[in-house]
C-alpha cells in the first residue's frame, strides 16, 4: 500500500465515523449508505478497494428535509439554488445538492439520494421506504454502517452504472464507460449472488419494466469481465429494446444516439467526450449547458 492509499483510507475512516455517529444518534428516519466504501466491501471484500470522495446517503423523498436539517444543524453547508434551479435539478437528477463540512483530515461531502432511478425515468418508481426496510449493516473501518440488503444493493448498483454510462451530462465531460465500473458489477455478483433470490430479482426487474437496462449492464459486464452465470441470468432480461441499447447512449428516446465505434474502442477511451460533443444536437447542448450551470456549481 503506497502513501496515497494510506492517506485515502485514513481520511475515509474519519469521514465515515463522523457522519455515522451523527446519523445514528440523531436521525429518526431510515437511511442507508450506498456506493463508496460500502460498495467496496460488498464487491471487493474490504473498504478502500475503489476510490470515492463523497458519501452517498439514500433516504425516502419524504425524509429529505429532515436529513437536510440534521446536516445543517451539525455544521454542514450546501449551495443555495433558486426555485427554478431546484425544479430543474429534481427533473434531471435523483439527488440533492451536496452538503459539505471541513474535518481535520479532509472535506466531508454528503450526497442525499432519494431515488435509485434517474430523474428522466417515466415509469413506476420503486418504493424507497420499502427498500430501506430491508437494510442490513456492513462494517467499514470498524464502523457498523447501514447498507442496502444484497439484492437491493445490486439493483441500485446496476441502475446507477447504467445511468452514468448513458447520461449526456457525464459523457460530454468525461468517459464514464470504464472497466472499473463493470468490475464493480462483476465483483458484487460473484460475492453476493448467494445472498440473492435470483428469480425474485428477475421478477422485480420485470415488474418495473427495467429489463433493457439490466440486460445492458449484464451483457457488457460479461463481455468485459467474463461472468457467464450473470449473462445466463440476464438471458431472461433480453428484449428487442435491450439489444438495441447495447450500442446506444442517452437516457431518453429523444436524446438516444447510436455509437459509431464498438465497445472495445469506447471502453476507457479518453477522447470519448469529444466524440459525444460532436454528436450532440442543439437541444442536447441546451440541456447539457443548463445542467452544467446547476450541477457543476454544486
Amino acid at each position: 500500500m503506497n502513501a496515497i492509499e494510506v492517506l485515502h483510507k485514513a481520511a475515509s475512516k474519519v469521514k465515515y465515523q463522523h457522519l455515522i455517529s451523527i446519523l445514528e444518534a440523531q436521525a429518526d428516519f431510515p437511511y442507508a449508505i450506498i456506493k463508496g466504501e460500502v460498495l467496496s466491501c460488498q464487491a471487493y471484500g474490504a473498504p478502500g478497494k475503489r476510490q470515492s470522495g463523497d458519501i452517498d446517503v439514500l433516504v425516502d423523498k419524504r425524509d429529505v428535509r429532515a436529513l437536510e436539517k440534521l446536516l445543517t444543524a451539525n455544521g454542514f453547508t450546501t449551495a443555495k439554488l433558486s426555485r427554478q434551479e431546484q425544479i430543474v435539478a429534481r427533473a434531471f437528477s435523483h439527488q440533492m445538492a451536496p452538503y459539505r463540512k471541513e474535518l481535520p483530515m479532509a472535506t466531508l461531502e454528503v450526497d442525499i439520494n432519494y431515488d435509485i432511478v434517474w430523474g428522466e425515468w417515466q415509469g413506476a418508481r420503486p418504493d424507497i421506504r420499502e427498500i430501506l426496510s430491508r437494510r442490513e449493516t456492513v462494517e467499514v473501518y470498524g464502523q457498523a454502517v447501514p447498507a442496502l440488503a444484497a439484492q437491493d444493493a445490486f439493483i441500485q448498483l446496476c441502475l446507477h452504472h447504467y445511468k452514468d454510462m448513458n447520461t449526456l451530462f457525464h459523457l460530454a465531460e468525461h468517459n464514464s464507460i470504464t472497466k472499473k465500473a463493470f468490475q464493480d458489477v462483476a465483483g458484487f455478483w460473484q460475492r453476493q449472488k448467494d445472498k440473492m433470490d435470483l428469480q425474485a430479482l428477475a421478477d422485480w426487474v420485470k415488474q418495473y419494466e427495467l429489463e433493457p437496462y439490466f440486460y445492458y449492464i449484464a451483457y457488457w459486464t460479461d463481455f468485459v469481465c467474463q461472468v457467464p452465470d450473470l449473462a445466463a441470468w440476464a438471458g431472461q432480461m433480453e428484449t428487442e429494446k435491450g439489444r438495441a441499447l447495447l450500442n446506444c447512449f442517452g437516457l431518453t428516446e429523444e436524446e438516444r444516439k447510436e455509437w459509431p465505434i464498438p465497445m472495445e474502442q469506447r471502453l476507457d477511451f479518453e477522447g470519448l467526450h469529444q466524440l459525444v460533443q460532436q454528436m450532440m444536437t442543439e437541444a442536447d447542448r441546451k440541456k447539457h449547458d443548463q445542467n452544467q450551470r446547476i450541477f457543476s456549481s454544486l
